[in-house]
């Protein structure tokens, strides 16, 4: 069985707002139910979603799935960093999720990690914000001035970072298969340009014209994508040969 939980947050009405995130999330459902993925098995977040609504969803699968399943998870919208004294570099990557009735909550890359490691079978997580590849550097303005960057400045008096109860607990062996396709690398931002995230945009697109396989496809998503920002694949007992979708 195949299943995915698409998340596209645009931040309407709020200063950070962003334009690309729901159509990145169009985007990305049309091409899974396109690949044979049944409507009935994606759940996809439009404009708002709670941290506990997102590990609700995760730790349910990891109870239903199978290890012959592949389970989708993705996420285009800010990223942020803030204070982690237990990181080596000090420093941790989030994402930052959204309601309208409590703004900016904070999920900690540890957490999401955490999280989906409990989920049998193959999970393939694709991260279209700031600092994915370590869930600032600062870059270059993009060869397109109209961009605008998918991160947040933390901020603790107006962000809640979501608590998770099993954060501390020592990390367990990996018995599943994760893909990790991210938008950038850890120390980058990563752009919108309007009608969607520069990565997912490329990243449909080159799969569009037949790039199917996720090694070939972020290879090529990457080279269309610097110096804006570098994509990169990151795998544990995973192929580069498997398809996306």
């Amino acid at each position: 069985m195949k299943r995915a939980f698409i998340i596209g947050l645009n931040y309407a009405s709020e200063e950070y707002a962003l334009s690309g995130c729901e159509f990145d999330a169009d985007n990305l459902y049309r091409r899974m139910t396109a690949a044979g993925i049944p409507k009935k098995n994606i759940t996809v977040a439009k404009g708002e979603i709670s941290a506990s609504d997102l590990f609700d969803i995760l730790a349910g699968w990891s109870v239903s799935s199978k290890p012959t399943d592949t389970t989708y998870i993705t996420f285009s919208g800010h990223g942020t960093q803030l204070y982690g004294p237990g990181e080596k570099d000090g420093i941790d990557e989030a994402i930052c999720l959204y309601t309208v009735e409590n703004g900016i909550e904070v999920v900690l890359d540890d957490d999401l990690r955490g999280a989906i490691q409990k989920i049998p079978g193959a999970v393939v997580l694709i991260l279209d914000s700031c600092f994915s590849g370590g869930m600032q550097r600062t870059v270059a303005q993009p060869l397109n001035r109209q961009y605008r960057r998918k991160f947040i400045h933390f901020e603790a008096g107006r962000m809640s970072i979501f608590d998770f109860a099993e954060r501390r607990v020592p990390a367990k062996p990996i018995h599943n298969v994760l893909y990790f396709l991210n938008a950038c690398a850890e120390g980058e931002v990563s752009w919108d340009t309007g009608t969607g995230g520069l990565f997912t945009t490329v990243l449909c697109h080159y799969y569009d014209i037949g790039v199917k396989r996720v090694g070939a496809l972020i290879a090529q998503t990457r080279l269309s994508c610097e110096p804006d920002q570098s994509p990169n694949l990151v795998m544990v007992k995973g192929s580069g040969n498997k398809r996306l979708f």
